[in-house]
């Protein structure tokens, strides 16, 4: 239970021995400037001192109980996004040179350590409170919230897909592949397969010469949060076999020209060399 009447913390940065320099701030209701009761809002100051404002709509929050809310940060595109329970309700990309968020102080949950008197306080409960060291899906915060009394901590709420990129770099250059996996995960994540197949013909310098091309492979995960493990590479060698193949028919006889069979002649098969590294990952 709270009053969203009153302005107040839920969490913040703030350094004590620096005043000056404000934090990341998340507050409910109390909008500097205005009077917005039940808002949320989040003043995401940057190392240079600048603010980026976003806020959500009046009455967003009411006094019926426990409420589940989230703000996320994505540095590569400088988005900002505020949720209410599974509701999106702001979304605000940032500007400006330089863009860190300020987070070098102190972090506090519901509390604002300004000094002297004006300390303010959150005037309700908080529960399961968390930093994330990367910004969480919509579909990672709802999970979240519908564990409800289950918690977030197990894996009922590790169910969402992940989309993950790897690259491949060999003697034919560089490559990108997406993978998407967790599309039926039911009970937390678990280890998929993943082929990536390229071709490097083997080039040879002469007859039964050793091979000219030979590469390494460098194969580079874009994504810190999951894992790649297992590596297996497979190829098809160029093989020869031997065959009975049928020659022109020829006569067994000069003098019986009508007497014919047929003499097997060996023949040879040769296939490509192709690599199919099988990827293994998890989140």
């Amino acid at each position: 239970m709270i009053s969203p009447q009153i302005a107040s913390p839920l969490v913040e940065w703030y350094d004590t021995t620096n005043p000056r320099v404000p934090g990341v701030q998340f507050w409910v209701s109390g909008l500097p400037g205005t009077n917005a009761p039940g808002t949320l809002w989040a003043n995401i100051w940057d190392t240079n001192s600048r603010p980026h404002i976003v806020s959500t709509a009046v009455a967003g929050v009411t006094n019926v109980g426990w409420q589940h809310i989230a703000l996320t940060y994505d540095a590569p595109t400088l988005t900002a996004r505020i949720y209410l329970n599974t509701q999106l309700l702001a979304v605000q990309p940032l500007s400006g040179p330089n863009l860190v968020p300020s987070t070098s102080g102190d972090l506090y949950f519901g509390f604002h350590p300004n000094p002297g008197n004006n300390f303010v306080s959150f005037q309700g409960g908080l529960d399961e409170f968390s930093v994330y060291e990367r910004a969480l899906s919509d579909c990672e915060i709802a999970a979240i919230v519908n564990a409800g009394i289950g918690g977030k901590y197990g894996t009922n709420v590790l169910g969402c897909p992940v989309v993950d990129t790897v690259q491949l770099v060999n003697a034919l250059g560089t490559s990108s592949f997406t993978f998407t996996n967790g599309l039926t995960w039911t009970n937390g994540p678990q280890w998929e397969t993943n082929t990536i197949t390229f071709n490097n013909v083997l080039t040879s310098g002469g007859t039964n010469g050793p091979g000219t091309n030979f590469t390494s492979i460098i194969l580079s995960d874009f994504d810190p949060n999951t894992t790649v493990d297992e590596f297996i590479l497979s190829a098809v060698l160029t093989t020869t076999s031997t065959a009975s193949c049928t020659s022109p028919t020829i006569p067994t006889s000069p003098r019986s020209p009508l007497n014919l069979r047929r003499r097997p002649m060996p023949c040879r098969i040769s296939r490509p060399r192709s690599f199919s590294p099988t990827l293994w990952r998890k989140q």
